[in-house]
């Protein structure tokens, strides 16, 4: 018979596979080795569940190993990060403008993968700083330091190509 703790690793991992796969994917950009990973993910989970002590931290605990195994990945295959989409892969809606976010988009794959992970964790997965920090294993004010070091980097990469287009 399955433990309530194993239950609610099951459950939650059922209900955010979506997300779990969009982060990773957002940051390798292949189908087939985001699946790996993600799938990598939930089998080091599933062995390794009677190690969380709190199903509180169960989000934070799971992200935590996600991104250790997509960094593990990226080292592996000495793969950088995010790339840049092909915007005909994206399939837009043609009544759309097709460059909307395309220099936010580019600027944020020429951070870091760290710089990357950090906000994507924050402003796309609405983690709060405290999650943040367990997640990436840091201090609090190391995560705070680093989102907004990295928002006043991309502010600045942004005006910089703004003043280029005025041009």
């Amino acid at each position: 018979m399955k433990n309530s703790l194993q239950k609610d690793l099951e459950k939650y991992l059922i209900d955010k596979q979506k997300s779990h796969y969009r982060y990773v994917y957002s940051i390798v950009r292949q189908e087939a080795d985001a699946l790996d990973i993600v799938q990598d993910s939930i089998l080091k989970a599933l062995k390794k569940y009677h190690q969380l002590k709190n199903v509180d931290t169960l989000n934070a605990w799971f992200y935590r190993i996600l991104t250790t195994s997509t960094y593990d990945f990226l080292r592996k295959n000495n793969r950088s990060g995010i790339l840049v989409p092909d915007l005909e892969d994206m399939n837009l809606d043609p009544t759309l403008d097709k460059y909307q976010d395309i220099d936010l988009e580019t600027a944020i794959a020429s951070l870091t993968v760290k710089e990357q992970t950090a906000l994507r964790f924050r402003y796309y997965e609405d983690m709060k700083f405290e999650e943040l920090a367990l997640v990436l294993n840091e201090n609090i004010s190391t995560v705070k330091t680093r989102i907004y070091t990295t928002l006043k980097k991309l502010r600045t990469m942004l005006k910089q190509d703004f003043k280029e287009g005025e041009q």
